[in-house]
């Protein structure tokens, strides 16, 4: 889903797959942060696909939020400001 509202543009991708702790959140843009350690490079995933997107984002004077919820799933939402 993207949408564009007034100066900005909004990316989100949904996952219904389960949620994540509330705890975990604040770190998940975090280098390396994994909140699974039952996961390792072997199973997938190296913990730097967020920490890239959001440093992506910043660079361009952008923001990501995160929510998640059992019932809802998790988003993740890109914000970035449109070029003039």
């Amino acid at each position: 889903m993207s949408g564009n509202n007034g100066n900005c543009i909004y990316v989100c991708v949904h996952d219904q797959g389960g949620s994540i702790a509330p705890e975990d959140i604040p770190y998940l843009c975090d280098r390396f942060y994994r909140p699974d350690s039952s996961r390792s490079p072997a199973t997938g995933g190296n913990g730097l696909g967020l920490s890239i997107a959001h440093e992506i984002a910043l660079i361009h004077n952008g923001s990501i939020h995160i929510s998640s919820s059992a019932q809802d799933g998790t988003d993740v939402v890109v914000k970035l400001p449109k070029i003039p």
